[in-house]
């Protein structure tokens, strides 16, 4: 209906250059007067001041009317009115105009006491004019291709997930700076505040900082320039790709005005990160406000009352060229069913000093892309429906496991989990700490909620062993169990297997496990028995006197110190002999030590 209305307005407008003005009204030009050419585009009105405390005649005449009127000849005119000091609206259809200022009694104008000006009176003709290189992203104006709409709210939410991003200006003091922005209006008595939530991203160095303004858009000559209210920012910190979170402001207001918080919420910085927000700047105003989006009034400098979530230059109202970006954005308000994303969005900002060359914006999923591209300044979509806002983080335990969702969720785990070797069942679950049975619901609310979920599942193992004389150990076991096997496995009297470690620990399924045993055989040496492993070696040694022979006598028949390998149960005997050699030879010495001690004595 207010797009209807609107251009009846532009239809009433018209109708003084069909009713003439009579002639008899009209003054006849006098010999100094002051004129100016006007050109009026759509949706902007004439704003005369004058500085002059006398009064004048005011004429507005289209171009060959003026013709005539400067002629004195008979002519029409669309508006005769008188002026003094003061400030003077009129509202034209688009086209050229003459606005006169006439003399008057031998009184004349001085053209340093007037200007004239024509000032846009509603977002219309912002939004149908877009400067070149806008700040790129999502804006709404509460207008659509039919309709329009008013919102006021007490919060903004901006969405963002950046994949890349890499910016470049040779001519700016941070030759590779860019900045995302989340700006809004606040409206209070007779006022009017332009709010930055800010991210000023170092793309070189993969450096960011947060950072506020807050502008004066209350009067004609509050403008966009280094006198504002108010500025904060946050210490540099790196940024990991992919870089995902919200940007956020909310209006509160209190008993003594408006509180008004800016803050932040990264939910993946390279990986999921918990959510957290973080309001790092907090302002008071001594008024009542809220955040406005309203088409048909313009704030007191003439900016549009809208929201944007805008890609531009660094600061100081640069305009930046990005060599790479890849964006998702989204931008939604506070309502009474929550976080609710603005239908009528647009591809450009207006009211930010920042802007881009070549930046272009597609839907995608439901959100908005931005990536390198020509530039597309138009509306975007009249149903812009992305996903609620994820904000509800979940983190499994013990696994480790987190994501989001962005709904209700309601938990159920099975008590029974199986496969053919593996069998979990269910024992106990906790959320933040407590108790559940039966599953459980977690609601979604409009601000970051963490959830921790502990599940306590026992787990089995299905195990078979193989021993080594052929049998088979087969069964379930719980996870971290032990498993004691027989150290000892006797294979005959002769023969064994010994176990080299005393236990197995079940910790996933063991299907045909051969534990290590190793294989030993008995040996018996003389009177002594052993088990000696298989492969080792031995000495048969027995220490012997001059006169006597040692020799090994049974597996392998071996004189004594002999070496033999262990392949087979052995028996050995020691057989002791006389060594008559030496025998012989010592009973020679004997007699010969005799002959030789009496043959002294004779």
């Amino acid at each position: 209906m207010q797009h209807y209305v609107r251009y009846l307005v532009f239809l009433i407008l018209l109708l003084p250059l069909f009713i003439p003005v009579s002639l008899a009204s009209i003054p006849h030009p006098s010999s100094q007067y002051i004129y100016f050419n006007v050109s009026l585009s759509e949706g902007y009105k004439i704003v005369l001041v004058s500085y002059s405390n006398q009064t004048f005649p005011l004429l507005i005449f289209t171009p060959s009317q003026f013709k005539y009127w400067i002629k004195n000849l008979t002519t029409n005119a669309i508006l005769v009115t008188n002026i003094s000091k003061g400030n003077y609206s009129f509202y034209l259809p688009q086209g050229n105009y003459v606005v006169v200022i006439d003399g008057y009694n031998n009184s004349y104008p001085y053209p340093q006491n007037y200007k004239l000006y024509t000032i846009p009176y509603n977002v219309y003709a912002l939004i149908s004019q877009p400067k070149n290189y806008s700040a790129i992203g999502i804006a709404a104006y509460g207008v659509g291709n039919k309709s329009s709409c008013v919102i006021t709210t007490n919060a903004i939410l901006g969405y963002f997930n950046i994949s890349s991003i890499y910016a470049y200006n040779s001519t700016f003091y941070v030759h590779y700076g860019a900045s995302l922005q989340l700006n809004a209006v606040l409206r209070g008595k007779n006022q009017s505040l332009f709010l930055q939530n800010v991210i000023g991203f170092n793309t070189n160095k993969n450096i960011l900082q947060f950072v506020t303004n807050i502008w004066n858009l209350t009067s004609p000559s509050a403008t966009l320039n280094n006198s504002f209210f108010y500025f904060n920012s946050t210490s540099y910190f790196t940024y990991k790709l992919p870089f995902a979170g919200y940007l956020v402001i909310n209006v509160s207001n209190v008993s003594n005005g408006v509180k008004i918080s800016f803050g932040y919420i990264i939910i993946q910085n390279g990986s999921i990160t918990e959510p957290v927000i973080r309001f790092f700047t907090t302002v008071y105003f001594p008024f009542k406000g809220y955040i406005l989006v309203n088409p048909f009034n313009l704030t007191g400098n003439y900016h549009a009352y809208d929201t944007e979530f805008v890609f531009g230059g660094y600061e100081d109202g640069e305009i930046t060229t990005f060599i790479s970006l890849n964006a998702t954005l989204a931008l939604y308000y506070n309502s009474t069913y929550g976080w609710t994303p603005f239908k009528s969005i647009y591809t450009y900002g207006v009211n930010t000093g920042e802007g881009v060359t070549n930046l272009h914006v597609s839907l995608l999923h439901g959100y908005a892309n931005v990536y390198v591209g020509n530039e597309n300044l138009s509306l975007l979509t009249t149903h812009f429906d992305p996903s609620n806002p994820y904000l509800l983080y979940i983190r499994i335990l013990p696994y480790n496991y987190s994501f989001y969702v962005n709904s209700s969720y309601k938990i159920y785990f099975p008590e029974n989990i199986s496969s053919k070797y593996e069998v979990a069942r269910l024992n106990s679950i906790y959320v933040n700490g407590v108790k559940v049975e039966n599953g459980y619901v977690i609601s979604y609310t409009t601000l970051p909620k963490v959830v921790e979920i502990y599940v306590n599942y026992t787990y089995y193992f299905y195990v078979s062993i193989i021993l080594p004389n052929g049998s088979v150990l087969r069964g379930w076991y719980s996870n971290g169990s032990e498993i004691t096997l027989p150290k000892e496995i006797y294979f005959n009297n002769d023969e064994r297997y010994l176990l080299t470690t005393n236990m197995v620990y079940v910790q996933q399924p063991l299907i045909n496990y051969t534990p290590e045993y190793v294989k030993q055989f008995k040996v018996m040496v003389d009177n002594s028995t052993y088990w000696v492993n298989q492969g080792s070696k031995i000495t048969l040694y027995s220490p012997t006197f001059f006169i006597l022979t040692v020799k090994w006598i049974g597996t392998y028949n071996v004189t004594n110190g002999a070496i033999i390998e262990v392949t087979s149960p052995i028996v050995e005997k020691e057989i002791i002999g006389i060594n008559y050699v030496n025998l012989c030879l010592i009973l020679v010495l004997i007699l010969a030590l005799v002959w030789l001690i009496k043959r002294i004595l004779s």
